[in-house]
């Protein structure tokens, strides 16, 4: 569960989106997340991964989603 948390929570980071939880005492952390762009360069990441790469992902996510699926 704790590890679900920090994925989660990393992915609110990386978006700009904490505030979504936590109100506007995070919004100075979103707008850098934001400006930096952190989910714009994971998004063009992908968009120019090897299909290794992209099947690693895959994996990764389906391990995860499968520890979901048993909680």
């Amino acid at each position: 569960m704790d590890r679900l948390w920090q994925l989660e929570f990393m992915r609110r980071l990386a978006a700009g989106r904490l505030s979504e939880l936590f109100g506007s005492e995070t919004l100075p952390i979103d707008r850098f997340s934001r400006t930096v762009g952190i989910k714009r360069m994971a998004d063009k990441y992908l968009s120019q991964a090897s299909e290794t790469d992209l099947l690693i992902l895959e994996n990764y996510a389906a391990g995860v989603n499968k520890v979901v699926e048993q909680i």
